[in-house]
């Protein structure tokens, strides 16, 4: 099966809005939410790639893996190929070719798919490397230990929520940079790409923020995984796909009375 792009939209009143609010120098607020209508249908569509699936599923399962004392065949085992003492780098790298391996077995991925894989790497990044000594003075078991420490439902959920949050900022963005270029000017929405830096920067935070809902489910999702048995794609798959959903549903219906 061959890689697909996201689906197209097709002209509605939602996109008109969206960019109507370009137009105007609407509030990130408003345009995410303007937005996330907008893509609704087509983000349904993309959760249904094996990629989303696998990158949540390992994501949900290496807290685990770090808290064994052979580390590497743990990796083994969810199908990671690494070597016995990854760096950081290290283990993203093996992270992301086991991803490219499932998804093309299992076919269908879309573009939606590269952008989970990007979120995933971000978020790890981001949640590790304030608890880690340095940035390039980390040893592998610094990494190991760190892992290991998000093996709890609240900080797991926190990791999750990082994930969700930067995975819908970049999907929001996927369709919004096709705009962009029209309102960079002198006179335009954005008067410059600093200008423009910081209204993505503002739909990053919005994004974060609308996420609190997805980190309260993924807490309650990580202990009963735990209770019953543990962490399974079948599983996986639903953390996913529920975690989207009610981060859409979240997004489109903020601003709503204003709408």
């Amino acid at each position: 099966m061959g890689h697909q792009r996201l689906k197209k939209l097709p002209r509605s009143r939602w996109w008109d809005q969206v960019v109507e609010l370009l137009d105007d120098g609407g509030t990130a607020d408003e345009i995410a939410a303007t937005t996330a209508r907008a893509i609704d249908d087509a983000l349904a569509d993309a959760a249904r790639d094996p990629a989303l699936t696998e990158t949540v599923l390992l994501l949900a399962a290496l807290p685990g893996a770090a808290r064994q004392s052979d580390f590497r065949e743990a990796l083994r085992a969810l199908g990671v190929a690494s070597r016995a003492d990854p760096s950081l780098i290290d283990l993203l790298s093996a992270l992301d070719r086991t991803i490219d391996r499932e998804a093309r077995m299992r076919g269908n991925r879309t573009d939606f798919g590269e952008l989970a894989q990007l979120a995933a790497a971000n978020s790890i990044t981001g949640t590790l490397t304030p608890t880690l000594p340095t940035l390039f003075g980390t040893s592998p078991a610094d990494v190991k230990a760190a892992l290991a420490r998000l093996d709890n439902p609240d900080r797991f959920a926190r990791l999750s929520r990082a994930f969700f949050a930067d995975l819908i900022r970049r999907s929001l963005d996927y369709y919004l940079s096709r705009a962009y270029a029209r309102h960079v000017g002198p006179g335009e929405t954005f008067a410059s790409i600093r200008s423009q830096d910081e209204f993505r920067a503002a739909l990053s935070d919005h994004c974060y923020e609308t996420a609190l809902i997805v980190e309260r489910y993924s807490a309650d999702w990580f202990s009963k995984a735990k209770f019953e048995g543990g962490i399974t794609r079948s599983r996986a798959t639903v953390l996913a796909r529920t975690a989207l959903k009610k981060l859409r549903r979240e997004l489109s219906n903020r601003n709503r009375a204003d709408a």
